[in-house]
């Protein structure tokens, strides 16, 4: 009849306390029941170190992860903040524009000529003063008889709507829903 000892120590603990009082069939048996636990044992410790090891690499690849994640966070928050920066500039700009192209049409309606007016912008406006070709267009532009300083509707590619923003934000928050879903 063989034993079956559930911990290393329990086998220790008879191994000495019966070793005298224990036939040598018995004796054998039982230090070949130790030597499989002590094995085992050995297999086991030999896991947990790989398992430890395999824990560490691991680790070590989250960090860099998480590294690599930070400074993409870093370079959106750069990359919205130059976007923020392009879209004041844009309107900025424009704005610009408008108000260079509302001063022409007052010039234009005292009876100046895209000269004197290319002048004055160049005075007011230093190296942002619209070229003279462009004034040049205003003012002919204006003696024909246009009112509006705003751009015109060009053929080409359309401007976006806000729909088209508002479906994109759509889309790019929830990327399961396709275009005829939207539509």
């Amino acid at each position: 009849m063989i034993i079956a000892f559930h911990t290393i120590e329990s086998v220790v603990f008879c191994r000495h306390k019966y070793r005298t009082s224990l036939s040598p069939k018995k004796k054998n048996e039982l230090e070949e029941i130790l030597a499989r636990y002590k094995k085992d044992a050995d297999r086991f410790s030999k896991k947990v170190c790989e398992l430890e090891h395999a824990n560490e690499r691991r680790n070590k690849i989250v960090e860099a992860l998480e590294c690599k994640v930070e400074q993409q966070r870093e370079q959106l928050k750069t990359v919205e903040a130059d976007k923020d920066i392009l879209e004041r500039e844009c309107e900025r700009l424009k704005n610009e524009r408008m108000e260079q192209r509302s001063w022409i049409q007052i010039e234009c309606a005292r009876g100046c000529t895209a000269r004197q007016c290319l002048q004055g912008l160049q005075e007011t406006c230093r190296e942002s003063a619209l070229p003279y070709r462009t004034v040049a267009r205003w003012i002919r532009a204006f003696n024909e008889g246009r009112q509006n300083v705003a751009d015109m509707r060009r053929p080409g590619r359309p401007s976006v709507s806000e729909e088209v923003h508002a479906l994109s934000a759509l889309l790019e928050s929830d990327w399961r829903h396709t275009i005829r879903e939207l539509a």
